[in-house]
């Protein structure tokens, strides 16, 4: 490490890249890859009916998660997480979920002297004020964009993982029923697919059947248009989905009475005349 000082910066987005998505990870795409899903800032989260504080440099995830995002196992999950731990590198707690502290975050996101990243010529000419106020500018503004906690909802859920394939799982069947369908935010549909699988404890398999089920029932596929939707009515969809009974119509036993039962061609010829015909 002696000549490799300094540093670059890394945007959240190249989690979305090609690149990122093959797996399964080594220890140093792992690794980074808790560096990017960090917070940037302080926040609250509320899970459950526990309201827990998101400390700068940390996140909430599990190791289900986890095992999605780097294709690894529960038990080198374990070890990776152990190993960074005994180094000094991360803090791990919590038991419903986990919650990782990277220690010393600032160091990774300290801010960079702008002297340091556009080079001066080799007249050591000073540095357009213009330019530097634009390369600050524009640093500010992919900074609010990428880093956005959006309700501690940092971390960019990758085109492979479960959660941002049930959500254009969904939508598929959407856009199949209605073809002017508006692609919906696929990162929050991701996020709320997330907390049925995660909180909800829901089962991928039957999360899937119940979509397919919605979006084909005639009553259904106009109600449930969001994983949201999804979410609210799940115990209802999972009763109707399973009851193996079709919907029976009910006998008419208006005042309780037993209805007669009519011929209703001799009838018809009785209130027109035609039965006395021929006498």
């Amino acid at each position: 490490m002696g000549e490799g000082k300094g540093w670059i910066s890394i945007y959240r987005i190249i989690q979305e890249h090609w690149l990122w998505q093959e797996k399964p990870f080594d220890k140093a795409h792992a690794w980074i890859d808790l560096l990017l899903s960090a917070n940037h800032k302080e926040n609250k989260v509320l899970l459950g009916n526990e309201l827990i504080l998101i400390e700068t440099g940390s996140f909430i995830t599990s190791q289900s998660k986890l095992m999605n995002r780097w294709g690894w196992g529960n038990t080198k999950i374990r070890n990776f997480l152990k190993l960074l731990s005994n180094d000094g590198m991360i803090k791990c707690s919590g038991e419903n979920y986990t919650l990782i502290k990277i220690i010393n975050y600032e160091m990774y996101q300290k801010q960079t002297d702008i002297s340091q990243v556009v080079p001066m010529d080799s007249g050591d000419r000073q540095i357009d004020n213009k330019l530097v106020t634009n390369y600050q500018q524009t640093g500010d503004k992919l900074r609010a964009n990428t880093n956005n906690n959006d309700n501690n909802d940092n971390n960019i859920y990758c085109p492979n993982s479960v959660e941002f394939r049930l959500a254009s799982y969904l939508f598929k069947y959407i856009k199949r029923n209605n073809e002017k369908a508006k692609e919906p935010n696929l990162q929050k549909w991701s996020k709320t697919f997330d907390y049925i699988l995660r909180i909800d404890k829901r089962d991928i398999e039957e999360v899937k059947s119940i979509i397919k089920w919605c979006q084909n029932d005639s009553f259904w596929f106009k109600n449930i248009l969001s994983p949201d939707k999804l979410r609210k009515q799940y115990d209802r969809l999972l009763v109707s989905m399973k009851d193996p009974k079709p919907k029976e119509k009910r006998e008419d036993n208006f005042n309780n009475y037993q209805q007669r039962k009519y011929d209703y061609d001799d009838l018809e010829k009785k209130l027109l005349g035609w039965d006395k015909e021929g006498e």
